[in-house]
């Protein structure tokens, strides 16, 4: 058994591209070419505390270039962690507005900020 955390297989071709900073300001927008398709995405520091979106990598930079790196991936988020859904997927959300929120939790809490109705206005429908 080794003392080594699992990893993700390293890929043969994976490189990565530096291309400008991000519009928030907070990271890099780079362009990835690994298993024959070139990708756009994202490249933020790594915040402790806060949950991995994607993948963690190591860069080791190319001679040829001094934003060209070949990427090593240390670790992968898990799936449920990862922003798959958008706007244009039907399951993303079923309705405008906010969560519709309506449990046994969120009526005790109601009720003790704003009271419980008198038993005459819950039988009444209007």
């Amino acid at each position: 058994m080794s003392d080594k955390p699992d990893r993700p297989p390293e890929r043969a071709h994976d490189v990565l591209l530096i291309s400008g900073p991000a519009p928030d300001g907070k990271g890099t927008r780079v362009l990835r070419q690994r298993d024959g398709q070139v990708e756009l995405g994202l490249l933020r520091p790594v915040v402790s505390g806060q949950a991995l979106t994607g993948e963690l990598v190591r860069l080791t930079p190319r001679s040829e270039a001094p934003s060209l790196f070949d990427v090593h991936v240390e670790a992968t988020a898990p799936i449920a962690a990862r922003p798959e859904r958008t706007e244009d997927t039907p399951a993303a959300r079923s309705h405008a507005g906010p969560a519709k929120v309506s449990n046994a939790t969120f009526r005790a809490g109601w009720d003790a900020i704003w009271g419980a109705r008198p038993t005459s206005e819950r039988r009444l429908l209007n």
